[in-house]
Order: C-alpha cells, then sequence, then structure tokens
C-alpha cells in the first residue's frame, strides 16, 4: 500500500570539531535511481560533498519491480556521483535473499562498474593532457604526458602526477569527475582492513 506513497528515510551527518576538519557521512537508505530523479543531486549540490557514503548494490532483481526503490551497482555508482561522495561503503546487499539476483553478483557488478568508470575518467584526463600539450599547456610532472595505460585506478593517477599537476592547470582538471571510490565490505571486515 506504500509503494509511491511514501518517502524512505536517507540523512545526511555534518560534525564540526573545535580543533579539525569538518567531516561527513552520507547513508542513502533503501533508494532507487528512477529515471528523471533529481534528488540525489539536489543532495549534492546542498549538503556535499561527503567523506564516506553508504549506498545500497542489492536487491535489484526483477528490475520492472524493484527500479523505483532499489538499485543496482551501476547507479549505485551514479549516486556516489550525484551525492559528491569522496568515498562509499556498498550496503544492502549479501545478508538476506530478498532479490532474484545470486547474492555473490552485486559486489562483483559494483567493482567491475567502479573499473569501467574510472577508466573513461582515466581516458578523458589523457586526452585532456593530450590535447593542452598540444597547444602548448603542460598538464603532467615536469610536462610529461600521461599514458593511458598508466590510468587505471587512484594510485596509478596519483603516480601518473595528474593529482600533483601545476598550480595553472588545476582549473582544468577540476572539469574531471573525480575517480570513483567505492569499497565492498564483507561481514566480519572494517573499512581500515581494505587497501587505501
Amino acid at each position: 500500500p506504500c509503494h509511491q506513497r511514501r518517502l524512505w528515510c536517507s540523512f545526511a551527518v555534518h560534525s564540526t570539531p573545535a580543533l579539525s576538519k569538518t567531516h561527513s557521512f552520507y547513508f542513502a537508505g533503501d533508494t532507487g535511481l528512477p529515471p528523471n530523479f533529481p534528488l540525489h543531486h539536489q543532495i549534492g549540490d546542498r549538503l556535499g560533498p561527503f567523506d564516506l557514503s553508504a549506498i545500497p548494490i542489492g536487491a535489484y532483481e526483477p528490475d520492472w519491480f524493484m527500479r523505483e526503490t532499489h538499485c543496482n551497482p551501476a547507479e549505485a555508482v551514479k549516486i556516489h556521483q550525484a551525492v559528491k561522495s569522496r568515498r562509499s561503503v556498498a550496503i544492502h546487499f549479501d545478508t538476506f535473499d530478498l532479490a532474484d539476483e545470486p547474492r555473490e553478483e552485486p559486489p562483483k557488478l559494483l567493482l567491475n562498474e567502479v573499473g569501467v568508470v574510472n577508466k573513461k575518467i582515466g581516458k578523458m584526463a589523457t586526452e585532456m593532457v593530450a590535447i593542452t600539450s598540444e597547444i602548448g599547456i603542460s598538464t603532467g610532472r615536469n610536462g610529461h604526458l600521461v599514458k593511458e595505460e598508466s590510468v587505471k585506478d587512484i594510485a596509478a593517477l596519483s603516480q601518473a602526477g595528474l593529482t600533483k599537476v601545476v598550480k595553472a592547470n588545476e582549473q582544468l582538471l577540476e572539469m574531471l569527475p573525480p575517480l570513483v571510490d567505492f569499497a565492498v565490505i564483507r561481514q566480519g571486515q572494517s573499512i581500515e582492513s581494505l587497501p587505501k
């Protein structure tokens, strides 16, 4: 009876300790990503960016039934980007059989989607470096171009020197979306046990 008539709960928390920087956390709750749904972008614009977000990745099949209320892993990555999260943790998967997808599928699809999205961002960065170099603007460390193969993840991007570009080119790189940092933590693990 509550389908499409009640809102599920999500919340944002911002802490302001007296002697250190502000920390922020977003809990997406039980959410979906219906077509033309602006709420996640509105949350990111109004309350973000977030240091850490908890975003659901499971209970999405069958799509015709779950689409409006649960998101799949690819949609979870879009929500991560829309709310402007620096790092996200996958929730709402692998505890109970809630839907038709296999329990082990959501984390695999999520990590695959993160790789695909980060590769696209890396390719955009590589193209930006090539274009700016062609017109005489240095963007890489010591003016060297970064090869697409070297941009596979956040660590590789840092090693490639794109995160430490010359001050004059910071605005160019700010036009790129940040890399997606999305962790899958299984029962019994902690976020500290994950690679940085």
